[in-house]
């Protein structure tokens, strides 16, 4: 049994997060002290942070991890939900590419301006009525 100090160094998961994903319900220690109120974490949970791990790098948020975790029991359930987030996020990444481009067309007609306009003098003049 590792103590929440060791199993966030293996787990490379900071304590505020063991303690969330324990709040949460996604990642429930192996055992609890009735008493002091310590966490204690086993081997298998080491799995289990990982695919969290994994599951938060590939941008799921925790509603969408606990959703996972609650209706697949099998690593080969998860394709679905990964192909569907692919599909979503090349979407995304769509998007801000055009969003990017539309910047850098914003960027190139700036620069090409402003240096003619900051380089020109202008001379006020009074018109008669």
């Amino acid at each position: 049994m590792y103590s929440i100090g060791e199993f966030s160094r293996l787990s490379q998961l900071t304590v505020k997060a063991l303690r969330l994903y324990h709040d949460k319900g996604l990642l429930v220690p192996n055992q609890v002290d009735a008493e002091t109120g310590y966490r204690y974490y086993s081997e298998s949970d080491r799995e289990r942070a990982a695919l969290i791990t994994t599951l938060r790098t590939m941008r799921c948020s925790l509603a969408e991890i606990q959703q996972l975790l609650a209706e697949c029991e099998h690593d080969s359930e998860l394709l679905p939900f990964m192909r569907e987030k692919q599909r979503r996020l090349q979407s995304e990444i769509r998007q801000l590419t055009a969003v990017s481009k539309a910047i850098d067309t914003l960027i190139q007609i700036e620069t090409r301006e402003r240096p003619m306009i900051r380089n020109q003098e202008i001379e006020l003049k009074t018109l008669p009525p």
